[in-house]
């Protein structure tokens, strides 16, 4: 089937979408990551010592190993907390939204405002499993919930997205 030259997408967005997309944004973030790597380092490494040698292993001593996924959890907790409270104090994102996009340009229409954008001006495209975001900077971007799509309209997307995506 041939890919059309522009294409139409009414979107509603809801909280699970806004939440969605900041933990989407903000896993991909290093010091997350990082966070994660130390804490399996020193689990490993206190069960390595626990298991090979005779040292006794020690909740106390390791209390790291309680702290790091705490803070992890906490900052979760943080981030459903953070989308929520967007989506509630930003009427624009619960506006019925109407995306017109084609090779040169995506045309984004809601209730109260109206904004053209041109791919050679954004960040790329990108999709998890519920969206496909097109971002306007590093961090942020309009948000194309995939239940409001066709598989074809997702792939016309990314095919004209993916060649602007630059490094976040």
């Amino acid at each position: 089937m041939e890919n059309p030259e522009e294409i139409k997408i009414s979107v509603k967005l809801d909280e699970k979408d806004v939440i969605n997309f900041v933990y989407y944004g903000t896993r991909r973030r290093k010091s997350l990551i990082l966070l994660l790597v130390v804490w399996i380092i020193v689990f490993i490494a206190n069960l390595y010592i626990a298991v090979v040698s005779s040292y006794p292993f020690k909740l106390e001593d390791n209390i790291i190993l309680i702290i790091l996924p705490a803070i992890m959890f906490a900052y979760w907790g943080l981030l459903i907390y953070s989308g929520k409270s967007v989506f509630k104090n930003n009427p624009r994102l619960k506006e019925q939204l109407e995306y017109r996009i084609n090779a040169e340009t995506i045309n984004v229409k809601g209730e109260s405002f109206e904004s053209t954008l041109t791919w050679d001006k954004t960040f790329g495209v990108t999709e998890n499993k519920a969206s496909i975001f097109i971002w306007q900077t590093k961090l942020t971007a309009n948000i194309i919930p995939k239940r409001c799509i066709t598989p074809e309209d997702k792939d016309f997307i990314l095919k004209i997205g993916k060649p602007y995506s630059k490094k976040k």
